[in-house]
């Protein structure tokens, strides 16, 4: 696993919220803490650069053709939320790709 993660915390502000696409699975109000697994596979002609943004309202970690990427978000509030810009660029292909993201819901983070 590589240490060089890059990766910039900014707060996720309302303006900005309202352009979010958030996933939720239909049981994510459970009562009880959860893991859930998200993946997309999309095809790229050339690698231009490579920016994710990426937030949760627990804890994720980002994974791209199987190589960790990064892990998050910083510990927010409901009126304070965090997301991460990470460069993985480096983690791309020509052809298919992979993206992957584990997600955990802490009893108490309900889904809005």
């Amino acid at each position: 696993m590589k240490n060089n993660i890059k990766k910039n915390t900014s707060q996720l502000r309302r303006n900005k919220m309202k352009n979010c696409i958030w996933i939720s699975p239909k049981d994510s109000g459970v009562s009880h803490n959860r893991l859930y697994y998200f993946k997309k596979t999309f095809n790229l002609d050339k690698i231009d650069g490579g920016v994710v943004e990426i937030s949760a309202q627990s804890r994720y970690r980002l994974y791209i053709n199987g190589h960790f990427c990064a892990f998050g978000p910083c510990k927010g509030t409901r009126e304070k939320m965090f997301f991460d810009t990470v460069d993985v660029k480096e983690y791309l292909k020509v052809g298919e790709n992979e993206i992957r993201v584990e997600v955990i819901q802490l009893y108490g983070r309900d889904s809005d």
